[in-house]
């Protein structure tokens, strides 16, 4: 039993490398889910902390009701008009999840996200 731990000691240093990082996960249904990273485990779940779902404003365009349409009257918008200023350009928006567990079957694709110092750094890397 010794022996496997001490095979896993190079993982696990990689990995306390990453604890409090910001990640981006990827959902299959294409949501993303944006939060610093707390655990890992062995089979390849993520815990993320402060974590928040990223929504496209493309997503939330269809939530806005068209002017076209009648009926709605000068009823105010159920979420506070968000989904209108994001289809307006207003950008994404975000929902805040706190901590959440995706599950490995559930993660399409997990970046880490980079510091702007972290990507200069790179880049003068690249540039020498």
């Amino acid at each position: 039993m010794a022996a496997a731990g001490a095979g896993d000691k190079p993982a696990v240093e990689k990995v306390q490398q990453l604890l409090h990082r910001r990640f981006k996960v990827v959902l299959p249904d294409d949501r993303v889910i944006v939060g610093d990273f707390q655990c890992l485990d062995k089979q390849g779940n993520l815990i993320l902390a402060h974590a928040h779902e990223v929504i496209a404003h493309a997503a939330a365009a269809p939530a806005a009701p068209s002017s076209s349409g009648g009926g709605g009257g000068g009823k105010p918008e159920p979420n506070g008009g968000r989904a209108a200023a994001a289809a307006a350009g207003a950008g994404p928006m975000e929902k805040p999840l706190g901590m959440v567990l995706v599950p490995r079957a559930q993660q399409k694709d997990v970046r880490l996200m980079v510091t702007l110092s972290e990507r200069a750094a790179m880049l003068q890397l690249a540039g020498s």
